[in-house]
């Protein structure tokens, strides 16, 4: 199967984060410091927000998980859209945008005499706040029922410097929803909207040959793609301007397999902003229809090197989901800012997790136990759902422990934010040649590598082929990285196999890899010992003598763990009874309460893991390093995996031969 590019919608909230406070995504002309701490009192619309200090020391990938929920009502004739933002542990700042009828809305905030098109709302952890947002309310005079829709925008105020000019985890939409307007909505302003039409047709060969979509299975079941390209790269990362020129060209386009249709009206923004394109269009309908595709030529006005450009897709039905584009950095045609903007580092999002609530019998209830009849391993969470392994099939799980999806003939599978990392198995040919039968060998040795949404929907695919070089691979979606020489050098390169870059060199070997938020965790193997490792994408490592350690890492956001290996404790042998963290860009060493507690450590957030003794009986809860907190657990029950959703914590557990799923939910 080839390389499908399909940009999918996501409405995932992810683990730990928290809630309350706001500010605003302002032109600061000062230069403000960007602290998430120091929010604004102020509210207005997105102008040139990123005027932040130079540098990017200490830039974190900023918390995912929180809960959004929001009512809308009518009052003296305006909308009033009411989100209710609660955060699960650690800081996190979103954006809000609201359109009705397609059409984006000016508001304000509470009491603020101020409006704009989008507001920074700081959610801080173990908090609930509540706001009301006023919005001025242009409706489409032409539509008999208007249509809500709003969407959550991640850390806006973020643009990536100029070395490594990608968004990454930023500015991603995380809620997104349409609603029926209330009753008794009087608007303050019907217009027509000065809209462009796209059309949509059935796909040529041409077409189906650039999507990748010539397979019969592609082109049957759930498909759709939508994405903005200047080139003809898929997986292009930035949009480039010519030598000259202010006026950026690109490609709208969208596709389904799914026989439904559905109507959208997209926004283009230029840093938040919404621009006109095509000569003055304020707006792109265009509908979503079975087998057919939209491609429609883009050109938007006054772009300089530097500027980010993206679209939302807001439906106009009610109960359907909004599309946004990943946001894309404008490069001058050699590749870089052009001194256009200044040099910019996001807002870093507090790695302090100390407010984490412990998890005794008093105040985390065990909700469920799940049994199966053969192993399991939780992989990771994703909002309310756990991903977990069996065999070579990958199950989406929900808090009841029902199997909701399968996804087969996977392994190594790692979760990135809401997209999920796998290697799919291929089988081999049993080959007879020169008189000489060998199972298990190909002449057209691959490796498939491909990334999912929350859904098992399809997102990116690549089969390296002659290109297997590599010993170990792990990837998100914007980078490959993988150990070529038997491990003796880490590399990097793009989706499409292309700007190979050498992250290091090693005077041993790398036996285990992982992909962490910006970096690479891995263990190292030399002849004086054997290392704890890591190193950033950028190139820059580090690595920590441990000679008795685990092939398992755990990695949470920022930060990395490592524990002992296994030893015979029955026989007398004990572990070092030292654990090694990553965490705020160096190494520290963590002691449990026993030392045989380091053979078996769970990363389930920057700064909580969990133990098990190896004879069972109680679940342990680590907070910044010390115990907080036990669970009880029968007495021969092993654990071998943790994970965190939220207020719930599930284990992988065995007791005899029944393999169990416990799962436990903090009391509010």
């Amino acid at each position: 199967m080839k390389i499908n590019k399909i940009m999918a919608v996501f409405a995932a909230a992810l683990l730990f984060s928290g809630c309350s406070g706001r500010g605003s995504v302002l032109d600061d002309q000062s230069g403000g410091s960007g602290d998430p701490g120091s929010p604004s009192p102020s509210f207005s619309s997105v102008a040139d927000p990123m005027k932040v200090p130079s540098g990017n020391e200490g830039q974190k990938i900023p918390s995912l998980g929180y809960i959004f929920n929001a009512d809308f009502s009518a009052e003296d004739g305006k909308l009033i859209f009411s989100p209710t933002l609660t955060g699960t542990g650690s800081d996190t700042r979103i954006g809000i945008m609201v359109f009705v009828d397609g059409i984006l809305q000016k508001y304000s905030v509470d009491n603020s005499s101020e409006n704009g098109y989008m507001s920074i709302f700081e959610i801080k952890g173990k908090s609930e706040e509540k706001y009301k947002l006023y919005l001025d309310t242009e409706v489409d005079e032409t539509r008999s029922e208007h249509i809500i829709s709003y969407v959550t925008m991640l850390a806006p105020d973020y643009v990536p410097p100029e070395e490594t000019p990608r968004f990454g985890f930023y500015h991603r939409s995380l809620h997104h929803n349409s609603v029926t307007a209330p009753d008794g909505l009087i608007p303050a302003v019907s217009e027509t909207p000065n809209v462009l039409k796209a059309d949509n047709a059935v796909f040529t060969q041409k077409q189906l040959e650039f999507y990748q979509l010539e397979n019969e299975d592609e082109m049957s079941g759930y498909t759709f793609g939508f994405g903005l390209l200047q080139s003809d790269e898929l997986y292009e990362t930035s949009y480039k301007l010519d030598p000259g020129s202010n006026e950026l060209e690109l490609k709208f386009y969208a596709y389904t397999t799914e026989k439904a249709v559905h109507d959208y009206r997209i926004t283009f923004f230029k840093n938040h902003e919404p621009v006109k394109f095509n000569g003055g269009y304020e707006y792109l309908d265009f509908t979503l229809e079975g087998n057919k595709i939209t491609e429609c030529k883009i050109s938007i006005p006054d772009v300089k090197p530097g500027d980010f450009i993206y679209y939302i897709a807001a439906p106009l039905e009610a109960n359907a989901a909004c599309n946004k584009s990943e946001p894309k950095m404008v490069l001058s045609a050699d590749g870089t800012y052009g001194g256009n903007r200044d040099a910019a580092q996001g807002n870093s999002q507090s790695s302090d997790q100390s407010n984490i609530q412990s998890l005794s019998p008093s105040n985390a209830e065990l909700k469920n136990t799940v049994v199966f009849d053969e192993r399991i391993s939780v992989v990771s969470s994703i909002g309310d759902f756990i991903y977990v392994m069996r065999d070579s099939e990958l199950l989406k799980i929900n808090s009841s422990g029902e199997i909701v999806k399968t996804l087969s003939n996977v392994e190594d599978v790692e979760i990135h934010g809401d997209k999920i990392a796998v290697k799919e198995n291929h089988v081999y040919d049993n080959i007879e040649e020169n008189g000489v039968f060998a199972m298990g060998i190909s002449k057209d040795p691959y490796i498939i590598l491909s990334l999912y949404d929350t859904d098992f929907n399809k997102l990116k695919s690549v089969k390296i082929t002659e290109n297997v070089k590599g010993n170990t691979y792990v990837f998100d979606e914007n980078i490959i990285v993988y150990t070529v020489d038997l491990g003796k050098e880490l590399r990097c390169c793009d989706w499409d196999l292309k700007n190979e870059k050498v992250l290091m060199k090693c005077r041993g070997y790398i036996s285990f890899l992982t992909l962490g938020d910006g970096f690479a965790a891995f263990r190292m193997s030399g002849d004086n010992g054997r290392y704890c490792g890591v190193c950033t994408l950028d190139g820059k490592s580090e690595t920590c003598r441990k000679d008795d350690i685990s092939s398992e890492i755990g990695t949470s956001g920022g930060t990395a763990l490592w524990c002992d290996a296994h030893v015979n404790v029955a026989g007398g042998q004990l572990p070092s009874g030292e654990i090694i963290l990553w965490r705020n860009g160096q190494f520290e060493t963590v002691k449990p309460e026993t030392r045989v507690e380091s053979q078996d450590a769970f990363l389930t957030a920057e700064n909580e893991f969990f133990t098990a003794p190896e004879d069972g009986g109680v679940l342990k809860q680590y907070v910044n390093g010390k115990k907080a907190a036990e669970l009880p657990l029968e007495r021969t029950e092993y654990v071998y995996s943790v994970t965190r959703a939220g207020d719930k914590i599930f284990a992988n557990t065995a007791l005899g031969s029944e393999y169990r799923l416990r799962i436990w939910e903090l009391k509010r």
